[in-house]
């Protein structure tokens, strides 16, 4: 009994540590993305908004992965961002902010920075010279406006990212061994371990429901259509198996 609680302890534990992972979002052409399978596009943009990579080592105050996709305006650009459904503790990894003041339609706080970012309202972003930081928004975003107010016009990159903890609703609650594989997937995955069909619900890193259905042993589920990112999959019993799709 006691071993049983401590493995069940340590796989909460886990499953806590990788929720708080960083999530970085995806782009798509030149005005959609998605982050963490939400879609997300941009309008009401008068430059052209283009995905590309970028050396993370340059966000000193905001490190990303030197993979990270990012997206890059001009830095006079009033541009919109629309989420499919409300993004709690949307974060924006700013580089090369120039000596330029900004205003968004949100509140947000400044978690890191080089020594430049001021937020003088509660929802204007200022900085002094070229810098880079994180920023994250107070409420949850479904959309998100910039408007530039004065300074430098030269291009600035910025990513959409989150650190999300899911609700007590996904916590580990027993050991099982139901198994799913393979894991990492990039297109089907698969359910061992059951003795009867079960009904199951998966869900992305946010809670929203993705997709559900019955399944039985060794029966195929399709992510193909999934977006890079964490998922949960939760079977009737309350059994919660997380997986990544690639």
């Amino acid at each position: 009994m006691k071993q049983n609680y401590l493995f069940s302890l340590l796989l909460f534990l886990f499953s806590i540590y990788t929720v708080k992972s960083q999530i970085a979002a995806t782009y798509e052409g030149v005005n959609a993305g998605s982050l963490s399978g939400v879609p997300f596009t941009f309008t009401n943009t008068t430059t052209v908004l283009f995905a590309t990579n970028l050396d993370g080592a340059g966000f000193s105050a905001a490190p990303i992965s030197g993979t990270t996709a990012t997206f890059q305006v001009q830095a006079n650009d009033n541009w919109t961002v629309t989420f499919n459904q409300p993004i709690p503790n949307l974060r924006l990894y700013c580089r090369w902010l120039r000596t330029t003041l900004i205003e968004f339609n949100q509140p947000f706080t400044i978690l890191s920075s080089d020594g430049t970012f001021t937020n003088p309202t509660g929802n204007q972003l200022n900085s002094t010279q070229w810098a880079n930081g994180i920023i994250e928004f107070t409420n949850p975003i479904t959309t998100l406006s910039l408007t530039y107010l004065s300074g430098d016009t030269q291009a600035i990159v910025f990513t959409f990212g989150l650190t999300q903890t899911l609700s007590t609703d996904f916590e580990l609650s027993s050991v099982t061994k139901v198994r799913l594989f393979p894991n990492p997937s990039a297109d089907f995955i698969q359910i061992s371990g059951l003795k009867e069909n079960e009904e199951y619900t998966i869900y992305n890193i946010l809670g929203a429901k993705i997709k559900n259905g019955t399944i039985s042993e060794n029966d195929q589920i399709d992510i193909r259509d999934f977006t890079i990112g964490l998922y949960f999959l939760k079977l009737r019993n309350k059994s919660i198996i997380k997986f990544l799709k690639e």
